[in-house]
């Protein structure tokens, strides 16, 4: 954001119908990580993948729905 790095190296899987907490202090890149994931944001560098599919494929309603899908199914 604004020419500054706000997240490096991040790696994870976050499997359907399983529990994920994202914890960290302020200012820590919690909102812009789900930003990129939520494909709201662009990442710079490295890809997001969603059911394998890099999200910048995929449009962002679409990405979106597929979110609100899985947490819809996980209550």
């Amino acid at each position: 954001m604004n020419g500054r790095t706000i997240i490096n190296n991040v790696s994870t899987l976050i499997k359907e119908g399983k529990i994920t907490v994202l914890l960290g202090v302020n200012g820590s890149g919690k909102s812009t990580l789900l930003k990129a994931i939520s494909n709201v944001i662009s990442v710079h560098s490295g890809t997001v993948y969603l059911d394998g599919k890099s999200i910048t494929r995929i449009s962002t309603k679409k990405v979106a729905k597929k979110w609100q899908c899985s947490l819809k199914r996980m209550m």
